[in-house]
């Protein structure tokens, strides 16, 4: 509560960003975040990632989407009393799931109708376990191609009212194994522009 308000009264200060998880929400924190709304308008973002509950399990996520559905209620019962905005991120090229089932993530994301959504490729970084999976050859991550198609669909399924945060994806250059064209955002900008216009596609064209 202190270091948020502290925060809020930073000279120049017009909003505050905080991220969280879906189950660190209990009513504690709800009270803290209610609380500071009153002094700052919130950007609150949780991590979605996946609707698919075996992904989540895979990648050792800690709670299930159901789990994610509660925390994300008791967060947009806060949203209501104003001065709160939600965002959300996912998470694209997670293993194991093919275009359908991303496509099915961005249409969940819709149906929540948050103000913001950050749609993130997953990148292999040194370090981890990902790195490897990669090595024994269990990973292949998306070419730019496959990510720019399967975003541009994505972004047919949100509402058109909706801030897109991120298209892509941050890793340090030291860190990050693969996919490396994500170290060129301009050109992903570009192809992802260039396949909505020649597809005739727009952000919400398939919303309802």
């Amino acid at each position: 509560r202190d270091l948020y308000r502290r925060c809020a009264r930073l000279p120049g200060a017009v909003m505050l960003a905080i991220g969280t998880r879906a189950d660190c929400l209990s009513d504690g924190v709800l009270e803290v975040l209610s609380e500071v709304a009153e002094e700052i308008p919130l950007l609150i973002e949780l991590g979605m990632q996946t609707v698919h509950d075996e992904t989540l399990s895979f990648i050792r996520r800690g709670y299930d989407h159901e789990t994610f559905l509660t925390g994300y209620a008791r967060l947009d019962a806060l949203r209501r009393r104003g001065n709160v905005r939600i965002g959300l991120h996912i998470l694209n090229g997670l293993p194991g799931e093919n275009g359908e089932m991303m496509l099915a993530t961005a249409k969940e994301a819709a149906r929540l109708s948050p103000d913001e959504v950050k749609i993130h490729t997953l990148c292999v970084l040194r370090g981890t376990e990902m790195e490897e999976i990669h090595r024994r050859g269990e990973y292949d991550p998306m070419a730019m191609e496959a990510a720019v198609e399967l975003t541009a669909h994505q972004l047919t399924y949100l509402p058109p009212q909706t801030v897109i945060g991120r298209i892509g994806a941050d890793a340090p250059r030291e860190q990050l194994i693969a996919p490396t064209w994500v170290r060129n955002k301009m050109a992903v900008e570009n192809a992802l522009d260039r396949y909505l216009y020649e597809n005739d596609l727009w952000q919400g064209k398939n919303w309802k």
